[in-house]
């Protein structure tokens, strides 16, 4: 018997996050938020906490956590631009970075 394979197209994470949240039931949106409190999300912050919020919107939920999940992912997002600005301000962590890459 023949297995036949379903090659799926994979989307950057915070396309795919923003589909997941767009269609998300309110357990659904639970579970995706504290995915996002505990991912490292590489872009797209502001882009996830818009569909976040109008996703609780038109669930009427307006829970604490709601606010939680909004604020931790634009920490998040200042956080890795801090930390790129200082990579950029010192020239010689690039080149100890790249250092370490080839190791």
């Amino acid at each position: 018997m023949e297995q036949t394979v379903t090659i799926v197209e994979r989307k950057p994470f915070h396309e795919a996050v923003i589909s997941m949240i767009q269609q998300a039931s309110r357990d659904e949106l639970e579970t995706i938020g504290t995915l996002l409190i505990k991912t490292r999300i590489p872009k797209g912050h502001d882009e996830i906490v818009e569909a976040w919020r109008a996703r609780c919107l038109e669930m009427g939920w307006a829970d604490v956590s709601i606010r939680y999940v909004e604020e931790d992912v634009l920490l998040h997002k200042r956080q890795l631009e801090t930390a790129k600005e200082e990579k950029e301000s010192n020239p010689l962590d690039r080149f100890r970075f790249e250092d370490e890459k080839n190791a």
